[in-house]
């Protein structure tokens, strides 16, 4: 077996994959909100209830995606994918837990949330959780 040199993969792939994400989710929201306030008997919806369903809505988004292969489709269309740090398919525990963690760790530095920070281009929630993001194997 060769021995391969891991390389990581650029944030500029990351943001990419963002953004396609990113694009994705507002047609989700949209598809889901716009029944809702259809059943509001045309009041608009409150504040709290409108930003509710939007984080409810991503944060299954991502988990889905994470636990189940590891990739986004924004991830899949950049080949990158979201793995512990042994390789192996991330738990529903770490999948779940990684987006919250990266609102609260990086939100307030107003660092975009899908950037690495350090070294190894680990964001603090790769490294709590033990995951990182690598190419695709094919």
């Amino acid at each position: 077996m060769q021995n391969r040199i891991e390389i990581n993969p650029s944030n500029l792939r990351r943001v990419s994959a963002g953004v396609y994400d990113f694009i994705v989710l507002v047609a989700i929201w949209i598809v889901f909100l716009l029944p809702v306030q259809a059943l509001a008997n045309e009041t608009i919806l409150p504040q709290w209830l409108t930003l509710s369903i939007i984080v409810l809505i991503t944060e299954i988004f991502f988990s889905y995606f994470w636990f189940y292969g590891g990739q986004t489709i924004g991830m899949r269309a950049w080949k990158i994918q979201l793995v512990q740090n042994d390789n192996s398919p991330l738990t529903f525990f770490q999948a779940s837990l990684r987006l919250p963690l990266n609102i609260v760790t990086l939100a307030p530095l107003l660092v975009p949330l899908f950037l690495g920070i350090d070294k190894k281009n680990k964001t603090i929630s790769d490294r709590w959780l033990k995951t990182r993001i690598r190419f695709q194997e094919d």
